[in-house]
């Protein structure tokens, strides 16, 4: 394997090493349950009435965070408004360099 971009060096414009994504998957286990989400709105003073517009403004926060960190390391950011969009229609994109482009 290790050979193959030198076999091929007439063909290869870059060699991808670690991740090129993240993707969080799973539970914050103390808030998966009714009692456990209260007492997180509670310590937050968090009404429930309010809570559409607090898990949008933290939803916001966290995406521009992360989107700033990005910039700063002179990576590309591309928010996923869903988890069930398709791999096969998400869009082509350009590395950090500019010479190689990424699919998933």
């Amino acid at each position: 394997m290790k050979d193959s971009p030198h076999r091929h060096q007439e063909n290869v414009i870059g060699i991808l090493s670690g991740f090129d994504r993240l993707r969080f998957r799973g539970t914050l286990r103390s808030i998966s349950y009714a009692d456990g989400l209260d007492r997180f709105l509670g310590a937050g003073r968090v009404k429930y009435r309010d809570f559409g517009s607090f898990a949008e403004g933290l939803s916001e926060r966290i995406k521009d965070h992360a989107e700033q960190m990005a910039q700063e390391a002179g990576l590309p950011f591309l928010y996923l408004h869903s988890s069930s969009q398709n791999p096969g229609n998400r869009p082509r994109h350009r590395s950090p360099s500019g010479t190689a482009s990424l699919t998933d």
